[in-house]
C-alpha cells in the first residue's frame, strides 16, 4: 500500500515584520523583492474596496468619503478667510519702522500730490503704525498740530532722537496740572490725536502713569480723575513737557524769506524746487519743469537732497539760497565730485548728511544772477 502524500496548496506567507526592508519577501515559491510585493497586495486590496461611488446591487450605492473632506470643504468655502488669514499673518510679522520727521514730510507730499489715496497706503509704504502716522499727516497732505512742530524741528520724534544719539528723556512719574492739559489735548484716537505710548515717547512720561491715568480713548480714568481735581488750577500749555521747544517766529520769517529768494532763482533757471515750509510741500520755480531737488530748513541748517541722490547740509550765511541751487545745479552735472570742486565736504556719519563749507569763488559770477536774488537772504 503506497503512503498518501499530503497536499499543501501554494499560498502567499505571511508577511514577516522583523525582515529587512531590502530582503526578498517569500511569496510562495518564489522570491520577490519586498517592496513589489507590497505593490502587489496593494493593488489587491484596493480592488476589493469600493469606490468613491460604486453600484454594490441594484438600488445600492455606496458613498465613499475621502478622508479630510471635512478640513478641504471648509478651505474652498471659505478660500478668502484663509487668505486675509495668511495676509494678516505676513502684516504681523513685517518689521515697523519708527516715524522721523523724513516719514511725515514724504507721507505729506505723497497725500498732497493724490499719489497715495490714504494714509493706511502711506504708512505700508513708509512701513510705520497707520495710527502714529495719523497722529502727524492729515489725509488731505497738511500736517496736523503735531507734525508742523515736528516738521519745524520744535519737537523731536523717538526716531529723529535715535537716529541724533541723543541720551533718552527723563520720564516724569508724577502728573501735575500742566502734565494733564497737556495730555488732555492729545491723547485719542481722532486725526491728530495720539496714542498713550506715543506721548511716553514724544514728551518723556512714564508709561505705568500714562496708562494708570488715560484710557485708550483719552479719557480719563477714575484714578486719574481723582489726581486731575486734586491739582491746582493752571493754563493750558501747548508744550510743557520734556523735548518741546516753543517754535520760533523769527525762525518761521526766515523761512518765508528763503522761499521767495528760491522761488525767483527757480524761475531765473527754469527747474522746479521742493521746498518745506510751515504748513507742508510745496514746489517753487516753472511748473512742469524738470525737479532739481528738495530743500528745507532743519535745525537753523539748510538740508539739501537733489533729485539724483545725494544729501547734504548748509549752514546759513550770506547768499545762502544761491549756494543751494548751485549746489543743486552741480550735482545734477557731475555728483558728489563736482560739488567738492567748489565745496569743502565734511566728514559725516553713514547715511547722514554731508555738511558743506563753500569755497572761494563757489558761486558764479554774480552779474548773471537777478539783482534781487543777490541781495537774498
Amino acid at each position: 500500500m503506497f503512503p498518501i502524500r499530503a497536499f499543501h496548496p501554494v499560498i502567499p506567507t505571511r508577511i514577516d515584520t522583523q525582515q529587512s526592508p531590502t530582503a526578498p519577501f517569500q511569496l510562495g515559491s518564489s522570491a520577490v523583492p519586498r517592496a513589489q510585493a507590497r505593490k502587489r497586495a496593494g493593488a489587491t486590496f484596493q480592488a476589493a474596496i469600493p469606490s468613491k461611488r460604486t453600484t454594490i446591487a441594484p438600488g445600492t450605492t455606496c458613498l465613499a468619503k475621502p478622508r479630510g473632506s471635512a478640513a478641504a470643504a471648509q478651505e474652498a468655502r471659505s478660500p478668502a478667510k484663509s487668505g486675509r488669514a495668511s495676509l494678516a499673518a505676513a502684516n504681523h510679522t513685517s518689521p515697523r519702522r519708527a516715524v522721523t520727521v523724513d516719514t511725515i514730510r514724504g507721507a505729506s507730499q505723497l497725500l498732497a500730490y493724490d499719489e497715495y489715496q490714504n494714509v493706511r497706503a502711506c504708512a505700508g509704504k513708509f512701513q510705520v503704525s497707520e495710527r502714529e502716522l495719523r497722529s502727524f499727516v492729515k489725509p488731505d497732505g497738511n500736517f496736523t498740530d503735531l507734525g508742523h512742530r515736528v516738521h519745524l524741528g520744535s519737537l523731536l520724534t523717538p526716531g529723529d532722537r535715535q537716529a541724533a544719539q541723543l541720551p533718552p528723556l527723563v520720564r516724569k512719574t508724577e502728573l501735575t496740572a500742566e502734565d494733564f492739559n497737556l495730555a488732555n489735548g492729545l491723547l485719542g484716537r481722532s486725526v491728530g490725536k495720539m496714542s498713550r505710548t506715543l506721548f511716553c515717547d514724544l514728551f518723556g512720561y512714564d508709561y505705568a502713569t500714562i496708562y494708570r491715568a488715560y484710557n485708550k480713548d483719552g479719557s480719563l480714568t477714575p484714578w486719574g480723575r481723582e489726581n486731575r481735581e486734586a491739582q491746582p488750577d493752571a493754563a493750558p500749555s501747548p508744550d510743557g513737557a520734556a523735548g518741546a521747544v516753543a517754535a520760533d517766529e523769527a525762525e518761521r520769517a526766515a523761512e518765508q524769506a528763503a522761499a521767495r529768494c528760491l522761488s525767483q532763482r527757480a524761475l531765473h533757471d527754469g527747474i522746479a524746487i521742493g521746498y518745506w515750509e510751515g504748513g507742508g510741500f510745496r514746489r517753487l520755480g516753472v511748473p512742469g519743469a524738470r525737479f532739481a531737488g528738495d530743500v528745507d530748513r532743519m535745525g537753523g541748517h539748510w538740508r539739501i537732497r537733489p533729485a539724483r541722490d545725494g544729501h547734504y547740509r548748509l549752514a546759513p550765511g550770506p547768499r545762502e539760497t544761491d549756494h543751494i541751487v548751485n549746489i543743486l545745479h552741480l550735482h545734477e552735472k557731475g555728483g558728489r565730485q563736482a560739488v567738492a570742486a567748489r565745496y569743502d565736504l565734511l566728514p559725516a556719519d553713514q547715511g547722514s548728511a554731508i555738511p558743506l563749507v563753500p569755497k572761494p569763488g563757489a558761486l558764479p559770477d554774480e552779474n548773471m544772477l537777478p539783482p534781487d536774488v543777490t541781495a537774498g537772504s
